[in-house]
């Protein structure tokens, strides 16, 4: 098994200093490799080291500063530790680059609900919602942050509420 397969296979197992020790491993291998830094933050985020997973993920946007996916990986540390201003910054330009990827809206919207703008998040929820190819629980998740999302608006009517929850039934129920 290659350092790279096995970094996979070891965080799938969340056996994460084994895969800590297998993506070190695939670093020294390819040291300008930008998947090898993603992933060594993944194993970092999931094991809950937030700072170690932003300093590797920026390590792969050094390296690949195209690469949407790493975007909202970061957009998601930053969520997940408060820093939610910061975090914008990142879910936006993770939509930008992978405006295909449901997950970029899903991110963004969670992070504008964080902030206390449910209509920013139900659009983003939406965008999620209306993509091809999205993989049913991925959309179901997306129609369940948009009627919480809609709770959470002032601006939303009972009305759209209840569309909103007619959707998620008819299509998931």
């Amino acid at each position: 098994m290659t350092p790279c397969e096995a970094s996979h296979y070891y965080i799938q197992r969340q056996q994460y200093a084994e895969a800590l020790y297998a993506c070190r491993q695939w670093i020294e291998e390819d040291v300008a490799n930008p998947s090898a830094y993603g992933m060594l933050g993944a194993i970092y985020q999931d094991s809950e080291q937030p700072s170690y997973a932003l300093m590797c993920y920026k390590k792969a946007l050094d390296l690949d500063p195209l690469d949407g996916r790493v975007y909202i990986n970061i957009c998601r540390v930053l969520q997940q530790t408060n820093t939610n201003i910061a975090a914008i910054a990142y879910g936006v330009k993770a939509v930008e680059l992978a405006p295909e990827n449901m997950i970029s809206y899903m991110n963004l919207g969670n992070v504008y609900i964080a902030l206390g703008d449910p209509e920013t998040a139900i659009a983003c929820f939406k965008t999620a919602t209306e993509l091809k190819d999205v993989a049913g629980l991925y959309s179901a998740n997306a129609f369940s942050n948009i009627i919480f999302a809609m709770d959470l608006a002032e601006t939303a009517t009972e009305q759209e509420q209840q569309e909103a929850r007619k959707t998620w039934n008819r299509k998931f129920h």
